[in-house]
């Protein structure tokens, strides 16, 4: 049984030393440091990692610069559009404002022809036919009190008889001369002189010694 005991022990201790020596076997056979292809790689890896960075902080940089660019592009192309449109609003606005100019221009052209071919036509100034049986019985404007006020507006006939305008006042020109101012139906301002008008107070009508006609011939006071 000694023998036996011992047997065993020994053989436990053998096992136990095996067994501790182990892992520095194991240790011993692993190699320490990378192999060359396995430090090629990881610095490739590195490589790569550390460009990449790099290229994709350049690619954001230049396309956020190019992105204002365009931008900036974009907002003067409006602003040029822009311009260019109020300048040819304005290039109109004057264009019109030319042929108004010219066209009032030809008008006032043609009413001082019209103008001095009626004066020579007319003279400076017509006569009246001569008076119409019974304005005897008429009252001048002198006998009417506050004439202008009490005949404003009213009625005027023509020496036949017609409507041809009402009256709007008596007015004395510089010479003393005093004149009857009548709007006629055609809403021209004509005068004649005061005493060429009369005033029948049964109709409250003025009567002129004038045909509408002759009325409508004289120029606007």
């Amino acid at each position: 049984m000694r023998k036996i005991a011992l047997g065993s022990a020994a053989s436990l201790a053998f096992v136990a030393a095996t067994i501790a020596a182990l892992p520095s076997f194991a240790q011993s056979n692993y190699p320490r440091q990378s192999t060359p292809v396995e430090r090629s790689r990881t610095q490739d890896l590195n490589r790569n990692a550390t460009d990449g960075s790099v290229v994709r902080s350049e690619q954001e940089d230049y396309e956020a610069v190019k992105s204002r660019y365009d931008e900036a592009q974009a907002r003067y192309a409006r602003e040029l559009e822009e311009y260019n449109a109020k300048i040819g609003a304005y290039q109109n606005q004057r264009e019109d404002y030319q042929e108004d100019l010219t066209t009032n221009a030809e008008r006032n052209d043609a009413y001082a022809d019209q103008r001095t071919e009626y004066s020579n036509e007319v003279g400076p100034y017509a006569q009246a036919p001569a008076p119409r049986e019974g304005f005897d019985g008429l009252w001048d404007l002198d006998r009417v009190p506050n004439a202008n006020s009490e005949l404003f507006d009213a009625p005027v006939e023509d020496v036949d008889g017609r409507m041809t305008g009402h009256f709007r006042r008596l007015e004395v020109r510089g010479n003393g001369e005093r004149m009857a101012v009548i709007m006629l139906n055609s809403r021209r301002t004509i005068s004649i002189r005061a005493d060429e008008v009369r005033y029948d107070p049964d109709r409250s009508v003025l009567v002129a010694d004038w045909t509408s006609r002759d009325l409508d011939r004289l120029p606007p006071r």
